[in-house]
């Protein structure tokens, strides 16, 4: 068994055949060499030696091919990533300067998820245009390299989508290693681009939302990326978000919506562990919610410039069990308190929760204020560890993103009246106003009219006791009249 480093993702390949026997001693040979990595990871040279000296021949020379790639540092995927995009610049033939048919070598980009990455010119004359050369990686297991290569290749070419990086051309060398010409991206990764503009809330929003765009559509003719990061996400000023690198994605089964088994080989896992679903950490299979997972974690970096677990220095199986197993805390608490360099993207632990939310427009208060309810259960939403409790499809992430940004109830919140009559108020301010205004006066003119009329019938009882005291007296005088009335003393004589 060999381990390779491709692109912050680690690679397993099995060597025996695809038997249930062999697949267990893949599984216990790995966990021996991840083991003995780590115990010589930790210790000085004089303790590491007497580790290896201990272990069996082939375990040591195993350890021993890895160990130069710490380069002294505890990040261990991306010490492992710069070591092998210094040994695959190191081992390729190609040079700066060098044709292949009518392009011309400009300089290497980086390594991608198979192999190296040029810059190249066209330099046939006929007219300008720079490309994106990507070579299949030489060396060790080259038929499963060039499979991998041919599989993307045929992926490439089935997605035409305006954020998705298009192919332009492919073939063979005169050796018979396959390349592809992509359309080159001059543009920043995702994370980049935003924080050098300070992009606000909406703004990085509306940048995903294309991301969902393009990850639906290669959803939808049954591929899936299974390795969506920001290295893998380039912005450009002028054509927005381009997706990259489907160096490790994977054909669809057309019924069963899971990656085909034919193209997974037995005991391998390839991935970026930040970015990584549960079920990719676990070995179990991946679908598109797969990729409704990282879509999540992007969502989450965007909106905090954090990650939702801090996993940097961990050793691989310890990522494995605080990403798998980890509660994740909801934004808008994260970004209102301080925190270490390895939950920040960007590593530097001089970036506190001021600069955080600074490189959002924003401050901390208000950055929480912003991200509170909505943006918070739909980041939880994507970041479920069940994949069935995740938004079913890259479409109903961004659908819920976009009735946010109306102000629309989202899919995620439950539907109480309340909650949409919230809604509806922030959604159309001054029709509601209106509305509370109008309710308002009319509330006034009714207690208004009730009021009248108890003023009109208390004025008309007071009237009516007036009136019966006016009587009463009245018939008391005229009584007294009448007594007094000489006439009325039954017909005597006047005398």
């Amino acid at each position: 068994m060999s381990v390779r480093p491709i692109s912050g993702a680690f690679r397993v390949d099995p060597r025996a055949t695809d038997t249930a026997a062999s697949s267990a001693w893949l599984q216990d040979r790995w966990a021996a060499v991840e083991a003995l990595f780590e115990a010589c990871a930790d210790v000085d040279p004089a303790e590491r030696s007497r580790l290896l000296s201990s272990a069996d021949p082939e375990l040591r020379r195993e350890v021993e091919s890895l160990l130069p790639h710490l380069a002294g540092t505890p990040q261990l995927p991306d010490s492992i990533e710069q070591a092998g995009f210094a040994a695959l610049t190191a081992l390729q033939p190609w040079q700066a300067g060098s044709r292949l048919g009518p392009y011309r070598l400009l300089c290497p980009l980086g390594e991608g998820g198979m192999g190296m990455v040029w810059l190249a010119e066209r330099a046939d004359g006929q007219f300008e245009q720079q490309v994106a050369l990507k070579f299949v990686a030489v060396g060790g297991d080259q038929r499963g390299w060039q499979t991998r290569f041919l599989t993307e290749r045929q992926i490439l070419a089935r997605l035409q989508h305006p954020h998705i990086a298009r192919l332009l051309d492919g073939g063979s060398t005169a050796t018979g290693q396959p390349y592809l010409v992509m359309e080159h991206v001059d543009g920043e990764s995702l994370h980049a681009y935003c924080d050098r503009r300070q992009l606000g809330i909406e703004a990085r929003l509306q940048l995903l939302l294309q991301i969902c765009s393009a990850v639906d559509y290669a959803h939808r003719h049954l591929v899936v990326h299974r390795d969506l990061k920001p290295a893998n996400i380039l912005v450009s000023e002028t054509d927005g978000p381009k997706l990259l690198d489907f160096g490790i994605a994977r054909m669809l089964d057309d019924t069963a919506g899971r990656v085909s088994r034919d193209l997974t080989a037995p005991g391998e896992r390839m991935l970026t562990p930040n970015y990584a679903s549960p079920e990719q950490l676990l070995g179990e299979t991946v679908t598109t919610a797969s990729d409704v997972y990282a879509l999540g974690v992007l969502l989450y970096e965007l909106l905090t410039g954090r990650r939702p677990h801090a996993v940097e220095g961990e050793s691989m199986a310890a990522r494995y069990r605080l990403i798998a197993d980890a509660p994740t805390q909801r934004p808008s608490l994260r970004v209102r308190r301080q925190t270490c360099a390895a939950e920040l993207i960007s590593g530097d632990p001089a970036l506190d929760a001021e600069a955080l939310a600074q490189a959002r427009g924003s401050r901390p208060v208000a950055l929480a204020r912003r991200l509170r309810g909505d943006l918070d259960t739909i980041v939880l939403k994507a970041l479920q560890r069940d994949p069935a409790r995740r938004y079913r499809s890259a479409a109903d992430l961004a659908d819920d993103l976009q009735r946010h940004l109306q102000g629309q109830p989202v899919q995620a919140r439950p539907d109480a009246w309340h909650y949409r009559l919230a809604k509806l108020c922030q959604r159309q301010p001054v029709a509601m106003t209106a509305v509370a205004g109008l309710m308002v006066l009319t509330v006034v003119f009714v207690i208004g009219l009730w009021l009248q009329a108890e003023r009109l019938a208390s004025e008309r009882d007071r009237a009516l006791a007036a009136e019966g005291e006016a009587r009463a007296v009245s018939g008391y005088l005229v009584d007294l009249f009448e007594v007094s009335d000489p006439l009325q003393d039954g017909g005597g004589n006047i005398t």
